[in-house]
């Protein structure tokens, strides 16, 4: 849902920021 979609992508930021050594998988 939009919620889902929000968080997902605010927490999608914060782990690439976080690791940014090891790129996403996904």
């Amino acid at each position: 849902e939009e919620d889902e979609e929000e968080l997902f992508k605010m927490r999608a930021k914060l782990f690439r920021f976080a690791s940014e050594n090891d790129p996403p998988e996904w």
